[in-house]
């Protein structure tokens, strides 16, 4: 058994987008004053490798204390996309194309690589990333998906007017997964992923640690 680590590190420089604040960090208990070590953190709930649920989005939605677990740990499948260039649209009939030797169940969790973790960093990672479209997002809900999730900062493209991917998932009680990193890691398209978020009441969402756990007997 592998475990790989999807997750990008939380640090005061980490990249945000300009509605949310910088991440800070504060020790607040020394060693040589209280004897122990502790810090205050300060992020949007949305910074680094993190989940949406569905209230991110949608009025009425579940909140991060309240989506179910399974959704965000289980078998997974990773569709692999290459390096999608700058601004790119991801079609559902892309991924449909990729079914036809990597089946999708109801209730699996969907990862999809776009190579895009390698600008992480630069402005353009904020400002240029690809992202599904509406159409794909709605033939991912078609197929069932628990969650999806990509290793770029939006899953809309940077562009994308309303975003309307976020939209549809979110409406329809699919939490997505954004900023992962290390996807070119895992070495196979089935695996399960572990996400969990803090259950922070009424959030809209949390970082989370996400690992991919490989088994020694994967099918590639």
């Amino acid at each position: 058994m592998r475990v790989v680590d999807l997750s990008m590190e939380l640090h005061p420089h980490i990249q945000v987008f300009s509605a949310y604040p910088h991440m800070a960090v504060l020790n607040w208990a020394r060693h040589e004053v209280q004897g122990f070590a502790a810090e205050v953190i300060y992020l949007a709930t949305h910074t680094g490798t993190h989940v949406d649920a569905p209230y991110h989005f949608a009025p009425d939605g579940l909140r991060v204390d309240e989506v179910g677990l399974d959704r965000l740990v289980g078998e997974a499948v990773l569709i692999d996309l290459g390096e999608k260039p700058p601004l790119s649209i991801i079609s559902a009939a892309e991924i449909e194309a990729c079914l036809d030797r990597l089946p999708i169940r109801p209730g699996h969790i969907v990862i999809i690589r776009t190579g895009w973790a390698r600008m992480a960093g630069r402005v353009e990672y904020l400002t240029m990333n690809p992202g599904l479209s509406g159409e794909a997002a709605e033939y991912l809900i078609e197929l069932g998906v628990a969650s999806v999730g990509l290793d770029t900062p939006n899953l809309d493209q940077a562009q994308a007017k309303g975003y309307p991917a976020h939209k549809r998932l979110l409406s329809r009680g699919v939490p997505v997964i954004e900023n992962l990193t290390n996807l070119e890691r895992i070495g196979t398209s089935k695996f399960t992923f572990v996400g969990v978020p803090l259950k922070i009441r009424g959030a809209s969402g949390s970082p989370i640690r996400a690992i991919a756990v490989v088994e020694d007997a994967a099918i590639r």
